[in-house]
């Protein structure tokens, strides 16, 4: 079943800081949620169709993706996540399954600059089919959501 998960949140900061933090495509070190993130292939992080990176999510569980869209003039990139059903391109341990699959994710992040107060509005999107799609909404938006949340936290120190 088809499934879009959207989340959003103004982070206090100008819209070039931010972009600056989270364009690279092979870093996500901001996060708290991402155990590790390297970039896999790909001579550029910047590099559409080349770019993939590994994401470790803690517990052996690690996500593959591949950057399919790059716009600094528009301050956005979409990436496609490998699907996985509990064991290719997401890999989990037998006695922790994966809550659902995820068949043709493409996630989209987008910045606009809030000209009033100078903060910047972020938007993190996907769009997936899933198996268990309440399931999967609520793992991918929770997910966003701490993505955004530690975004903000580590660009106001």
């Amino acid at each position: 079943m088809a499934v879009h998960v959207y989340t959003s949140q103004v982070i206090p900061s100008p819209l070039e800081k931010v972009w600056d933090r989270v364009k690279p495509f092979g870093d996500l070190g901001f996060s708290s949620r991402i155990t590790s993130t390297k970039l896999i292939q790909g001579s550029s992080q910047y590099a559409v169709g080349e770019a993939i990176r590994e994401l470790g999510l803690g517990d052996k569980k690690r996500v593959v993706e591949r950057l399919v869209a790059f716009d600094e003039t528009n301050r956005s990139f979409s990436y496609y996540l490998y699907p996985f059903s509990g064991k290719e391109g997401f890999v989990t341990p037998d006695d922790n399954p994966s809550p659902g699959t995820l068949e043709g994710y493409i996630g989209t992040v987008r910045l606009y600059h809030v000209t009033k107060s100078n903060q910047t509005f972020v938007t993190w999107e996907a769009r997936f089919d899933s198996d268990k799609p309440k399931e999967m909404h609520a793992v991918i938006e929770d997910l966003f959501n701490s993505l955004l949340d530690d975004l903000a936290r580590v660009l106001s120190q």
